[in-house]
């Protein structure tokens, strides 16, 4: 059951890496990338870093079996950070993704 779950969540992140930079040229103009600039290296940097943990952890399970506890702690440990860099990225940008855009029409009187 571990092994399938870590195997799971490995792929996610060796998939979820250069999605994460192809979406981030995708939404992000560059004027946007320009504003964060170091932010985004970091963010550009640590999503490759997500890929190459999952791949190691894939690796791992897949050739020695039960992942020792540094696997699991390196799987968990790896978004807070990428996220934490992403908020402070939005704030330097002055992002506002769809979600904000949607919640503020959500909150206005207008039929």
């Amino acid at each position: 059951m571990f092994e399938t779950v870590t195997i799971v969540l490995s792929v996610v992140f060796l998939v979820g890496g250069p999605l994460a930079v192809a979406n981030g040229y995708r939404i992000y103009t560059a004027e946007q990338r320009a504003r964060a600039n170091r932010l985004w290296r970091i963010w550009i940097a640590m999503s490759v870093l997500e890929s190459v943990v999952g791949l190691v952890c894939l690796i791992w399970v897949l050739t020695r079996g039960l992942p020792t506890i540094w696997l699991f702690t390196a799987l968990t440990a790896v978004p807070l950070p990428l996220a934490l860099v992403q908020w402070r990225m939005h704030e330097r940008m002055e992002f506002t993704g769809w979600m904000d855009e949607w919640f503020a029409g959500r909150g206005s009187s207008d039929p």
